[in-house]
């Protein structure tokens, strides 16, 4: 009992010295702390986007599993087209009369071609794209514009006639005019020079590459399309006659110098890169792990067979491959430090120790005179 009377005046007093020195409370445990393994790589995919999706999906797995991090840097698809779609709701909302709503769907298919060119649109869904736009641009005022985009329209198509059942009398009348105004302006010729097999298409209609073409002076939509080469097009001027040779580019993956340097500059030591080639028949998937000196560590390769079956061989092969950095991340063992209330430590109970030795010799370091009931007296002759 008075052991147990001992120990809770103890821990009594310690805890009261813990809150003089501003201790954590008993309720504030230190969390473990764990120090991570050096060694997780970075995982990178390069090559054409179509041919890839299993391995990306392998390679997210094992980055989530092994603590690394996954970059796809395969060649995206072109997006699938909304520019015709825009221009039925633009349509649409025309014959509504909310011309509002009619030239944000306009705006958001001019805008796609703007940036991606008239891959998306034919000839003749181009050519209402501007007919359109400038009906609803007369219908809000602006009758400048609206003859301008009657113009750009006739361009495009010259022999167009609007239907007199579809377009009121007088806007029929209005895009006879620009169309007039367009066939009786000059024509100029338009030539490309490329190398091997390409398509060459004209304010969407398709042309043969080989043969010069005559159109009518004005902005004209072109797009070449090469194999090997990345697509080429633009909005051109023409105002004279025109040979021209495109800038064509080579779609192109990185190298293995390129992977290294993407891995240094994000703090990895080492990189699994996946590389599947551009040239046809694709079909193979090359791996190879480096260092952060380009050293390679290790290789592998699997054949593609474009099916869910790609994914599970891939890990397996990224798996084995990366079992050659096992060394690497031993000899950077995880360090943990064991989780531990305030009052389990070594020092709580020195600090313990020192207050109960405090607690039960300082009434008789302070006290002056005996108190009563209690008294000292000393053996031996007094001098």
């Amino acid at each position: 009992m008075a052991c147990t009377k001992i120990g809770g005046m103890l821990r009594q007093t310690a805890v009261l010295f813990a809150l003089l020195l501003g201790l954590p409370s008993a309720g504030e445990a230190q969390e473990t702390e764990e120090v991570a393994q050096v060694g997780a790589p970075l995982l990178l995919l390069a090559g054409p986007h179509q041919e890839t999706r299993f391995l990306a999906a392998a390679m997210e797995d094992i980055a989530r599993r092994d603590g690394g991090a996954f970059m796809d840097l395969t060649i995206k698809p072109r997006p699938l087209p909304t520019a015709p779609a825009e221009l039925a709701r633009a349509v649409a909302a025309y014959q509504e009369f909310d011309y509002g709503r009619a030239m944000k769907h306009l705006t958001n298919a001019f805008d796609e071609i703007a940036s991606s060119g008239v891959h998306s649109v034919s000839n003749s869904e181009l050519c209402d794209l501007y007919i359109y736009r400038a009906l609803v641009r007369n219908a809000q005022g602006d009758s400048s514009k609206s003859w301008d985009d009657f113009v750009q329209a006739a361009l495009i198509d010259p022999t167009r006639h609007l239907d007199a059942v579809r377009f009121s009398p007088s806007v029929a009348a209005s895009f006879e005019r620009a169309r007039k105004a367009v066939v009786e302006g000059p024509t100029h010729s338009l030539s490309v020079e490329v190398v091997g097999d390409c398509s060459f298409v004209v304010d969407g209609l398709e042309r043969n590459v080989q043969t010069p073409v005559s159109l009518r002076a004005g902005r004209h939509f072109i797009r070449i399309a090469c194999a090997g080469y990345q697509e080429y097009s633009e909005a051109l001027l023409l105002d004279k006659d025109l040979h021209l040779q495109p800038a064509l580019e080579r779609p192109t993956i990185p190298s293995g110098r390129e992977a290294v340097a993407l891995a240094s500059d994000r703090g990895f030591h080492h990189v699994a890169f996946v590389r599947v080639p551009l040239a046809q028949p694709i079909n193979t998937a090359r791996f190879s792990l480096l260092d952060k000196n380009g050293k390679e560590i290790g290789r592998t390769s699997m054949t593609l067979s474009a099916s869910s079956e790609d994914k599970s061989l891939a890990m397996t092969a990224l798996s084995r491959l990366l079992d050659s950095l096992a060394p690497a991340k031993n000899s950077d063992p995880l360090v943990v430090v064991e989780k531990r209330s305030w009052y389990q430590t070594p020092w709580f109970w020195a600090a313990a120790g020192v207050v109960a030795a405090t607690a039960v010799l300082l009434p008789f370091a302070l006290q002056d005179q005996p108190g009563a009931g209690f008294r000292i007296e000393l053996g031996g002759a007094t001098p």
